[in-house]
């Protein structure tokens, strides 16, 4: 028996209340697949198309982290 028969002979068992929680996980269910798929589905970048994204006005500044407690300079 399938997943799918075992699920439909099942909820015949229950209350149509019981059927509408059921329903609703699976549609909650479906709704986060298809959210994960299109997450997914976003578009990569290059460095270089990354890059020319930067200018002057939207460039980090430096920031000071202190002096050099290990191998951070070579």
């Amino acid at each position: 028996m399938s997943i799918q028969e075992a699920v439909l002979k099942n909820l015949d068992l229950l209350s149509p209340e019981q059927q509408k929680e059921v329903l609703d996980f699976i549609l909650a269910k479906v709704a986060k697949s298809e959210s994960v798929r299109e997450t997914s589905a976003v578009k990569t970048y290059t460095l270089s198309e990354l890059m020319a994204e930067v200018t002057p006005e939207n460039i980090h500044r430096e920031t000071d982290t202190g002096n050099a407690v290990g191998y951070e300079v070579g």
